[in-house]
Formats: C-alpha cells, sequence, structure tokens
C-alpha cells in the first residue's frame, strides 16, 4: 500500500502486523531466558503477554461514558453521518452507544504527490468501501434514526 493511513491505523488490525509482533516478542523472551535464566524469561512472558492482552482491547469501544459526557453530546441523523463521512477525507467520530462508546469515520492515505487517495469509512473496527455500507453499518447504533455523537474529531459537536 502506498502512502500512508492518516487517520484510524488499520496496520494495527492487521492478523500478518499482530503475528509480526508475537514473533519478536517471543525472539525477545528467548533471549531474556538465554542472558538471565528462566525466572526472567518467565517474568518478561507474563509482561508480554499482558501487552498483547492490552493491545488486542480497543479502548475507544469499551470506555463507559459519564453523565456529564452524554449530556453533552448531540443528536445525529444517518443522513447527517453519512454527508459528514462523505465531505471530509478524514473524520473520526464518537458516538454512543448504550453506556459506551464507539467510533466511525472516514480515512485516506496521503502522499504528496497525490494527495488524499484510497478513502475508507469504518464503525468500530470494520472498514467499508462505499459511504452506503457506511450507512448500512451505523443503523445498528441508531434506534429511530438517530445517534448521539459525542466529539467530531476530539471536538464536543456544537
Amino acid at each position: 500500500m502506498e502512502g500512508r493511513r492518516v487517520n484510524h491505523s488499520a496496520p494495527k488490525r492487521n492478523p500478518l502486523y499482530v503475528m509480526f509482533l508475537c514473533l519478536v516478542a517471543a525472539v525477545f523472551v528467548l533471549l531474556i531466558v538465554l542472558t538471565w535464566g528462566l525466572f526472567y524469561g518467565v517474568i518478561c512472558a507474563l509482561v508480554e503477554i499482558n501487552i498483547v492482552r492490552k493491545h488486542r482491547r480497543s479502548p475507544k469501544t469499551r470506555q463507559p461514558v459519564s453523565g456529564r459526557e452524554k449530556a453533552a453530546g448531540k443528536p445525529f441523523s444517518l443522513e447527517q453521518l453519512a454527508a459528514l463521512a462523505e465531505e471530509n477525507d478524514i473524520v473520526e467520530l464518537r458516538l454512543l452507544h448504550g453506556s459506551r462508546t464507539v467510533t466511525a469515520g472516514s480515512s485516506s492515505d496521503y502522499t504528496p504527490q497525490k494527495g488524499f487517495f484510497d478513502k475508507r469509512y469504518y464503525v468500530g473496527s470494520k472498514e467499508m468501501e462505499t459511504i452506503d455500507d457506511f450507512r448500512r453499518a451505523l443503523e445498528p447504533y441508531a434506534p429511530g434514526g438517530t445517534v448521539t455523537v459525542l466529539t467530531i474529531d476530539g471536538v464536543k459537536p456544537q
């Protein structure tokens, strides 16, 4: 893939990338065992397992939302959200879903020669290529056709 992902870092979710990280961790643990002994190797392995477990959990979808933050959110229709994502090459929306949040928006690759290209839409960890797929992915989060938006690019909506 040419360029770099400007928003919504997709490489973290790539299974080959995760396997590479696990391989690096295993080599690191093996070096610790060979140089410092089994005790330190086991401790290092436990730390590495904990890091991988934290890496797999997405903090953006698991954070409880405070009452103050809920009150500051604004209701948006699915059409408004789709228009916002379609008009902007990069936008990140934090949506209220029950007592948790889900992240949605659009992202693009960028190079100085081409500018923005390869636009994608995402809801949670799912990526879509078309705006229609984005609308359909938002529907479960919008009972009655509206969803509460907590932030747009990290800023409370006006």
